[in-house]
């Protein structure tokens, strides 16, 4: 019970008090519900304060929020113990990047360009997924082109896409805005070409060096 020293004369188990030396506590129905320490930390429905700020439901379900100013990056903290190893939003000031972890590990990150990773820390796309199939190996999305294989951002990649000059078509390696050099449906009059980034005709088929 949290009798408080200051109540309503209609409501005497409903008001505040002092759970302890300098702190202050509000108790509804003679039970605590908000406190405030002598570092300044605010609980609600917990007097346990190690965050600048938390809330708890209930013994299983916990939302706390750090401010660590040395490092410039503020948490907002999901678990069943207020843990850094838990699930969490995070947000770095110096680099002005917005972080999601579960279970402790970053799985996504949304950096200061708009620039979002999955399964990276440091996307050079709009959009890149990495995936733990193999070292390197990704999956990116820039500019109308989707990048498959080992490090998708770099030159190394298979690319399916349009290129800058609308044309539709599938290079094994290069950046955004290079020539296609397997296939490719011309813009401009629907011509597809296989080996060639300029075809001619309706199907143009080139081989830099001829059959034997």
């Amino acid at each position: 019970e949290a009798l408080p020293s200051i109540s309503f004369a209609s409501d005497p188990n409903t008001g505040i008090y002092s759970p302890g030396a300098d702190q202050v506590a509000i108790s509804t129905g003679g039970s605590g519900r908000l406190f405030v320490d002598s570092s300044g930390n605010v609980g609600v429905g917990t007097n346990s304060l190690s965050r600048n700020f938390t809330v708890r439901n209930s013994s299983t379900i916990v939302a706390a929020s750090l401010v660590s100013n040395p490092a410039n990056i503020a948490y907002l903290l999901f678990g069943d113990t207020d843990s850094d190893a838990q699930g969490r939003v995070q947000y770095d000031n110096a680099s002005d990047s917005l972080h999601l972890y579960t279970a402790g590990s970053e799985r996504l990150r949304i950096t200061s360009a708009g620039l979002v990773g999955v399964g990276t820390s440091s996307p050079s796309t709009n959009t890149e997924i990495n995936a733990a199939l193999d070292t390197g190996a990704s999956l990116a999305l820039n500019e109308g082109q989707l990048s498959i294989g080992r490090e998708a951002n770099s030159g190394g990649a298979v690319r399916i896409g349009y290129d800058t000059t609308n044309n539709f078509g599938f290079i094994s390696s290069g950046r955004v805005g290079v020539s296609w050099d397997k296939l490719i449906l011309n813009a401009g009059g629907g011509n597809v070409g296989i080996g060639t980034s300029s075809p001619s005709s309706l199907l143009h088929l080139s081989v830099a060096t001829a059959a034997s």
